[in-house]
């Protein structure tokens, strides 16, 4: 009796689910028109401004003169950590353990 009656519960639950998706969840969709796009016509075009692209431009050199002053300091400090790590590997043994 208990699984019958869980198999209709299950049956009636999945309708009603599938119903919600097919009508999107119930929401009314709202066809309004903004109020300040009531005056432009469909047939006319507009300008769009795109954040996510990257376009080549000039490159200003003072700002490239910024940029190699950069990467030279960037490739200094690189070249420091890896004189370390040869002055580390170098160095070994110099630990005293007492117990």
């Amino acid at each position: 009796m208990i699984d019958i009656l869980y198999f209709i519960t299950f049956i009636i639950l999945l309708f009603f689910s599938i119903g919600l998706m097919a009508t999107e969840w119930g929401i009314p969709m709202n066809n309004n028109i903004h109020p300040e796009m009531e005056d432009i016509d469909p047939d006319e075009e507009l300008m769009i401004v795109r954040f996510n692209k990257k376009e080549e431009k000039e490159k200003d050199p003072l700002y490239a003169s910024l940029q190699n002053r950069i990467n030279e300091i960037i490739e200094e400090y690189e070249d420091e950590d890896d004189d370390e790590e040869d002055d580390d590997e170098e160095d070994d043994g110099d630990m005293v353990v007492r117990r």
